[in-house]
């Protein structure tokens, strides 16, 4: 079952963060800390015997609930522990489930999309780009999944969502 934490616990999940994304996709440790205080967002984990091998930060944005980061540490990967966390995440939530993957360029990055997609998720390929989510890190070219099907017009109101309240861009 995965838990809400604040603090207790934040090392272990930024550790199995920095193992999963690339530097320019994650805030600093201060800057990922800082987001426990945030009344819409909540970082989920999951335990075995005490250890925790996943995690799943999430904002609440009213109409969408986005999915920052997402990540199973190396150990546990493939065993079914994502689609688990991604399952009680659903059974938690009643709005559409949001995410960010890079676009399908090689295997590694299409076998992560047929991941989200064999948990019910959608992909769209529309053009994105992730703001930098720090003043020296670059913007990251993006692609966007969902819970639903969006047309051009939907996935247009998510960007605009995510770069106002997550990236704090107009």
């Amino acid at each position: 079952m995965i838990k809400k934490i604040t603090n207790d616990g934040f090392d272990a999940v930024y550790k199995i963060m920095q193992d999963s994304f690339p530097q320019n996709e994650i805030r600093s440790y201060k800057g990922q800390n800082a987001l426990l205080k945030e009344q819409n967002y909540s970082l989920f984990i999951k335990q075995e015997n005490a250890e925790i091998i996943g995690f799943i930060g999430v904002w609440d944005l009213d109409d969408f609930v986005f999915v920052e980061h997402f990540a199973v540490s190396k150990e546990h990967r493939g065993k079914g522990v994502g689609s688990e966390i991604l399952r009680e995440l659903k059974a938690r939530i009643c709005a559409p489930i949001v995410l960010e993957v890079e676009p399908p360029v090689d295997e590694k990055t299409r076998k992560r999309i047929a991941f989200y997609e064999k948990n019910g998720l959608f992909f769209h390929d529309y053009y994105y780009v992730q703001p930098p989510l720090e003043k020296e890190r670059e913007e990251v070219e993006l692609r966007i999944m969902c819970s639903k099907k969006l047309d051009r017009n939907g996935f247009e109101k998510v960007r605009n969502v995510l770069y106002k309240k997550i990236y704090q861009r107009d």
